[in-house]
């Protein structure tokens, strides 16, 4: 039900200070359809966005947008994500549209739940809103 199909692909290690592929409502993608499945580790010093599979970890020093996440997605600040079987850990924030996993942040948000979230205020749309721990299976 969460798959894509591959554009370009990436694996074992990406490094850099930003990392970014096209998000799927930019007009570009009309002339090249840019995308960026990643197997292995993508480890950014301030940013990276993500319209592919992220298989692995991904470690960003600030903000952290993919489109589907299989294994770890790490920030100091923020994590965004729509579907992730896995964790997300993040000082800040944590949002993603499908977690099948764990979130671990300050806030942690989702529209569906399947699995754990700490933090100071977690939502589950599709369940309750608690404080300090809400888990759903």
């Amino acid at each position: 039900s969460h798959s894509f199909p591959t554009r370009r692909s990436s694996d074992l290690l990406n490094l850099g200070i930003v990392h970014a592929s096209m998000p799927f409502n930019d007009v570009l993608r009309l002339v090249k359809n840019e995308r960026c499945d990643i197997t292995g580790a993508s480890i950014q010093l301030l940013a990276q966005t993500n319209t592919g599979c992220m298989c692995g970890a991904s470690i960003t020093g600030l903000l952290s947008f993919h489109e589907r996440v299989d294994g770890l997605q790490l920030s100091l600040l923020s994590n965004d994500v729509r579907y992730i079987r896995g964790s997300q850990i993040a000082i800040g924030m944590n949002v993603a549209d499908e977690v099948c996993g764990f979130q671990l942040g300050l806030f942690n948000v989702t529209k569906q739940l399947k699995g754990i979230q700490i933090g100071i205020w977690n939502t589950n749309e599709s369940g309750w809103t608690l404080p300090l721990i809400n888990f759903n299976w």
